[in-house]
């Protein structure tokens, strides 16, 4: 790490060193542990711990303003990346903003579906379940697709060995049609 960071101020690259780590399989990069062994990525322990602490505050409270709303969904989001069938368990909090986004500062009553969602958000973080494998990339397939397009005639589009051209100006094909 201190070839690395000699290197960035060598270049005047900012960086900051209380988030360097040492090279591993396993890294903690963006609030997700990237992990190159299992192939897998989740949500990290201190990230999973302080999003529940949120649930926790914001279940103590019966109403909320724009920013209490935002702030939670935003965190509920992010483990979105990870775990792609939480976004069904946000759309209370998106009709929540649309409500309190007038009158952003008057603490709104949440809609009674964020309370059960909020306990499928609770039962996700505890378990560890917001994980998901890391795939391959897809394989490249050149399928040999090219076009053109001339604002004087038309465009043409050649697919492996099909092609198709269309005239666009209808005065061009009369005058050059004889």
């Amino acid at each position: 790490m201190c070839d690395i960071n000699t290197i960035s101020d060598r270049l005047s690259i900012p960086w900051e060193l209380s988030k360097d780590q040492p090279f591993s399989t396993s890294t903690i990069y963006i609030g997700f542990e990237w992990n190159l062994e299992t192939r897998t990525v989740s949500l990290s322990a201190p990230k999973a711990s302080k999003y529940l602490e949120s649930i926790t505050n914001w279940l103590k409270r019966d109403k909320h303003t724009l920013q209490d709303v935002q702030n939670l969904y935003g965190k509920l989001l992010h483990t979105c990346a990870v775990i792609p069938q939480g976004r069904a368990y946000l759309t209370g909090f998106e009709r929540m903003i649309k409500v309190c986004t007038p009158k952003p500062f008057l603490p709104h009553r949440p809609e009674k579906t964020i309370t059960n969602d909020l306990a499928w958000w609770t039962h996700i973080l505890t378990s560890n379940l917001a994980s998901t494998p890391i795939h391959n990339p897809p394989l490249h397939v050149n399928i040999a697709a090219f076009s053109d397009a001339s604002s004087s005639y038309g465009v043409g589009i050649v697919i492996g060995n099909h092609w198709r051209a269309w005239c666009l100006h209808p005065q061009w094909q009369t005058l050059h049609s004889k």
